[in-house]
């Protein structure tokens, strides 16, 4: 029998339960769900702004390029992921040309700075491309079935990272149990957050996760951005 695990009160330093104790925090930011490190970071100061900005931005986009119920997933064509499992192709968001857009970059990239120090013990400069990324809504009832963002470009000086950005966590409805969580899958265990707004995660591209139907108790709509990150780590030049 698989294991369910809620972050919140261990993120949140509330109760923590005996199977909480299996964690480890690498750093301010950086969790070890044993063995796996995921960068959990929340409330930053310009979370209004980013809600605000982004929902301007997005008034170019057609509705197929934000809604994720309105592209079928070419993958899931049977069985019960049919319906509603569906993404959003990307949309480039984070290449736009904006002030927020740069801020949230950059959060990013101080993230997976962090993740690349912390983990690999990596004190040298990187190089990054942003392979893809998309910004989207979930309106209720909207999910996505286990997956990985895997990428083939991995090696010793070459990591992906994929990214969330919670723009806006739509209210989700608490009294259904996982409503509005992030689900990750390792070794016969789940791993559940309910993120706030303007909570960002980082993890790498092979952790299978899944988002739980989302149900608001408001009927709003969830805002995010994702994003998949190629990092090559460049060598530490020896000094004299």
């Amino acid at each position: 029998m698989s294991t369910n695990i809620f972050l919140d009160d261990f993120m949140n330093q509330n109760r923590v339960s005996q199977e909480h104790k299996k964690f480890v925090r690498l750093s301010e930011n950086i969790l070890d769900i044993n063995p796996i490190p995921i960068y959990i970071k929340s409330n930053f100061k310009e979370v209004e702004e980013f809600n605000t900005e982004f929902n301007i931005l997005i008034l170019d986009l057609t509705k197929e390029q934000i809604y994720v119920e309105e592209n079928q997933d070419p993958s899931k064509d049977f069985g019960i992921f049919t319906s509603k499992n569906a993404y959003v192709p990307g949309n480039n968001f984070l290449q736009m040309n904006n002030m927020y857009v740069d801020k949230i970059r950059q959060y990013i990239m101080d993230g997976i700075n962090e993740m690349i120090s912390v983990i690999y013990n990596h004190q040298g400069d990187f190089r990054y491309t942003i392979t893809n990324s998309w910004i989207q809504k979930y309106k209720q009832g909207n999910f996505l079935s286990p997956h990985n963002h895997i990428a083939s470009t991995h090696s010793d000086f070459h990591k992906v990272f994929s990214v969330a950005y919670y723009i806006d966590d739509g209210d989700p409805d608490v009294s259904q149990t996982y409503s509005g969580c992030i689900t990750f899958v390792y070794q016969n265990q789940l791993v559940h957050i309910r993120p706030t707004s303007g909570t960002l995660l980082i993890w790498e591209d092979y952790l299978i996760h899944l988002v739980n139907p989302f149900f608001s108790q408001s009927n709003k709509e969830r805002f995010m951005l994702s994003a998949n990150i190629n990092v090559e780590l460049l060598p530490v030049l020896a000094t004299k």
